[in-house]
């Protein structure tokens, strides 16, 4: 007797429930000559685990999550924040230069 397997896509930040996976990659070209071509890219990953041993995939998000995220990381850049320090901690870096 065969089996059914079923995949459920959920928001990984609220859980509501998506029709697929929900990935979000924003791609913007910076050139586009014959072979040469240049790309930016901006995705939001997951990343999860136990003490050191942590997994990273893209994150499953609903558009409102996903535009929460996003508005809240331009906030963070317009005061000057580039990148958190480190994996583990969200102490600011400013930018330099």
């Amino acid at each position: 007797m065969a089996k059914n397997q079923i995949t459920v896509y959920t928001c990984d930040s609220c859980g509501k429930s998506l029709g697929g996976p929900g990935s979000l990659n924003i791609v913007t070209s910076l050139s586009g000559e014959n072979l040469l071509w240049s790309r930016l890219h901006v995705g939001i990953v997951k990343r999860s685990g136990m003490h050191n041993d942590a997994t990273e995939e893209g994150a499953d998000l609903c558009q409102k999550c996903a535009i929460v995220l996003l508005a809240n990381a331009i906030r963070r850049i317009r005061a000057g924040e580039r990148a958190s320090k480190g994996a583990e901690t969200s102490e600011q870096e400013g930018w330099k230069g």
